[in-house]
């Protein structure tokens, strides 16, 4: 009997034990809150303007505000946006046209002309390929609906008063870059 006393005593020390945390479970984190803000980390960009185009996704990308109108304006985009997981480019320049106005841009990349007067743009709000404007850039529809390619240097001629945004989209792997040299001329 002795035999079984110090295994009853450690059974019994055990079995209380195992009593006392019955129906307990282990701690669940909720880490939806944390999954979330990673996922829209991931997916989204910063700026200060969406911009819409057909049969695309919005762009949040910075825009470089040159509405002083009847001044000329030389400088380089140096607020970009960037599409999130693919790494490409964007920015935006916004002028505004009192009188015909020569836009000269200097770079490499895709570029869009809206007419609206405010931000978010719409992608309706997009000028076709020279109308409205006429442009010695390469139409480049086939990559982007209503967009041509800046590539080295281009001019852009405005007639119509109002105001105007130049969406600027680059795929690096390609060479290009958002930030453009221009030159507003009116």
């Amino acid at each position: 009997m002795k035999h079984f006393k110090p295994n009853l005593t450690i059974l019994l020390v055990l079995f209380s034990a195992s009593a006392f945390f019955w129906g307990c479970e282990p701690e669940k984190k909720d880490d939806s809150t944390t999954t979330a803000a990673l996922l829209l980390a991931a997916t989204s960009s910063g700026g200060d303007c969406v911009v819409n185009t057909t049969g695309r996704s919005a762009a949040n990308t910075f825009v470089t505000d040159l509405t002083v109108s009847g001044i000329s304006k030389t400088g380089t985009v140096s607020k970009i946006g960037s599409i999130p997981i693919v790494g490409h480019q964007t920015s935006v320049i916004k002028f505004t046209v009192s009188s015909a106005t020569t836009v000269t841009l200097t770079g490499n990349a895709f570029a869009i002309l809206y007419k609206s007067d405010t931000c978010p743009l719409a992608a309706s709000s997009a000028l076709a390929y020279n109308t409205g404007f006429t442009t010695n850039a390469a139409d480049s529809n086939s990559e982007f609906p209503t967009s041509h390619r800046v590539a080295t240097t281009s001019s852009t001629v405005i007639s119509t008063t109002g105001t105007y945004y130049y969406f600027f989209y680059a795929i690096p792997s390609r060479g290009q870059a958002a930030t453009l040299g221009y030159v507003i001329s009116p």
